[in-house]
Parts: structure tokens; sequence; C-alpha cells
């Protein structure tokens, strides 16, 4: 029956999911809905700059900030409210999404994810929408996990709070990008210990890093380090207990880690 297959798949997924079979990074694949796009284009394939279609696959643009077609942009600047809708092919339990936001970041006020089974969609994360420096970002919207598989994603935009065009390049559920640039012929960049209660280690073997930043799961640097130009770097932090991301870059590469305060 229907019934018995829905429930095999699901068991399926969750049997992916808990043996590692399950790619951890997975973006968005369809665009279900938004408020506007500033060229209008059908997919596939996806050719116009700017067009909602822009938000799918991997980034394209990211970790470039810059007023780019690659990525989604609404079809005014500040004129209102925007939101736009992605879904992906694999419904998983979700704690986190990630939005690669590539111009004029912090407009992004609300999150929803939409329950696989019911097709409910519920508000997981929140904030106060405003301005952030002009560097690309991707904001790590953390909520608890949740007891249902989401197969949708709806990103609330408060876009007259941060003046410009608030472009998204992509968005991801189960896991961030961890080389944001081509890390090829350059030792894998680890951290240690990790969790850790206190300072921690960056190494990064033979390359040398030059800036590091510490990010929240909602984006903002609270940490930012430069002219370092060392292998191994030692953070002095007094962070809260939580999730980081830590953007290590250095003369031709840059990868971004997950760290965890405990």
């Amino acid at each position: 029956t229907k019934t018995t297959m829905k429930t095999l798949y699901v068991l399926f997924v969750l049997i992916l999911c808990s043996t590692g079979l399950y790619a951890q990074v997975q973006f968005a694949d369809t665009v279900l809905f938004y408020s506007s796009e500033y060229h209008s284009d059908t997919i596939p394939p996806c050719n116009t700059t700017w067009a909602a279609c822009q938000i799918l696959g991997s980034p394209d643009v990211y970790p470039i900030h810059a007023d780019n077609g690659g990525a989604w942009a609404s079809q005014s600047q500040d004129g209102s409210r925007e939101h736009i809708a992605v879904g992906f092919a694999v419904p998983i339990t979700v704690d986190t999404v990630y939005v690669y936001q590539t111009y004029k970041p912090g407009a992004i006020d609300t999150i929803f994810v939409r329950d696989a089974a019911s097709g409910v969609w519920e508000k997981v994360w929140w904030t106060t929408a405003a301005p952030e420096d002009n560097t690309a970002k991707i904001l790590a919207a953390g909520f608890p996990e949740t007891t249902y598989l989401v197969d949708a994603v709806r990103l609330d935009l408060n876009s007259p709070a941060v003046p410009g065009h608030n472009e998204i390049d992509a968005v991801s559920i189960g896991g961030v990008v961890l080389s944001s640039l081509s890390v090829e012929n350059h030792n894998a960049i680890s951290i240690y210990p990790n969790p850790s209660q206190g300072n921690f280690v960056v190494n990064a073997g033979n390359d040398l890093v030059e800036t590091l930043r510490v990010m929240d799961v909602i984006g903002r640097v609270i940490l930012d380090m430069h002219d370092l130009n060392n292998n191994l770097v030692t953070v002095e932090q007094t962070f809260a207990v939580g999730t980081y991301f830590v953007e290590v870059s250095g003369k031709d590469f840059k990868q971004t880690l997950r760290f965890v305060k405990e």
C-alpha cells in the first residue's frame, strides 16, 4: 500500500542518516515559491541573472561579496518584506539551516522548515534584521533538532531594514561547505581539541594562516585575527557554550570549520 511504501521510505532515509551514508551537505534543488525576483527565469537551465533559481545548488558566488547575478535578488531593493522557499531532494531531520549571503547580509529575520509528512511549516529561527559589514557570510541558523523529516525551508527577509539588494547564493541543510575555495594541493586544516572547554589550536599543516575569523550561529563575527602568518594558531577564547564557525584563510586557500565550545 501507499502507507506501507511511505513508512519504508522514511525508515530508509533514517537508516541512511544514522549510518552516515547520507551526504553531509544537501543544497536546495527546487524553488517552491517566492515574493519576487529581479529577473524572471524558468528552469532548467537557470541562465538569468538574479532570478530565484540562482539560489539552487552549491554556492557559485560565495565567498565573494559582490552584486553578482549568480545569486537570487528580489525585484526591489527595499520596497517591502521578501521571502523565498526552497525544497530538498531527501528529507532529513534538521538542527541548522545554512544560508550563503553574498551581498548586503543581515536582512533574514525568520526561518521556517516544512514537515515532509504533513506539509506543515514551523517557525524555527528568528532575529532582528540589521545591516552587517560588507563581507560574504554563511548564516548558520541553529535550533533544536526537528523530530520530523524536513523537505523544505522558507526564508523571510526584512529587506527595508538592510539597504540595498540582499542577495542569497545558496541554502543548505545537513551541513556547511567546509571548503569555500579550492584547497587542492593543501593539507587539510584541523582544529584541536574540538570540542573544547578552553583555548584551541588551528593547524594548517604546511600552509600559513593569514587571517582567522570566528562566527556564531547567526553569522556574527566575534573574533577577527589578521597578519598571523603561522601554520599553528592558538585561539584564546572565552566564548559562551555553543557551536561556532572558524573561517581560516591564507594566500590561496580559505576554509570554514565547525567548532564546539563545551
